[in-house]
């Protein structure tokens, strides 16, 4: 085989390579975000049937159940409010360099898959 259909098997598979994790981290994600049976359904494509507005018929409506009017919170301490308040601005501090790093590492990475494909192919 030629130099160039080896680099063309090897850039294949590594298209297949991150097409299948791709897919399997958005399904860790799915169920992250969901029940693990509903992403299942989701996958495989159950689908719910026509609701009755859809298929056009009217059902009458209901007397709704009296609810009970929530009672008003409780004021929170002024010194609560404070704590609270400080350690929020630590987190998004916190949250802040974590999302700089990332967008560093992220910068890195494209770098490195560029001059990945450019030694391949250059």
């Amino acid at each position: 085989m030629s130099k160039f259909y080896v680099k063309i098997v090897l850039l294949l598979l590594l298209v297949m390579f991150s097409i299948f994790i791709g897919v399997d981290i958005a399904n860790k994600g799915m169920e992250r975000i969901q029940s693990p049976a509903a992403a299942a359904g989701a996958a495989a494509g159950q689908v719910k049937p026509p609701s009755s507005a859809a298929t056009g018929t009217v059902k009458p409506a209901a007397a709704a159940p009296a609810k009970p009017q929530a009672e008003a919170p409780k004021p929170v301490p002024q010194q609560q409010q404070q704590q609270r308040i400080e350690q929020d601005e630590a987190m998004n501090y916190v949250g802040n360099k974590i999302g700089d790093l990332l967008q560093i590492g992220a910068h890195h990475a494209i770098q490195t898959v560029v001059s990945l494909f450019g030694g391949l192919f250059g």
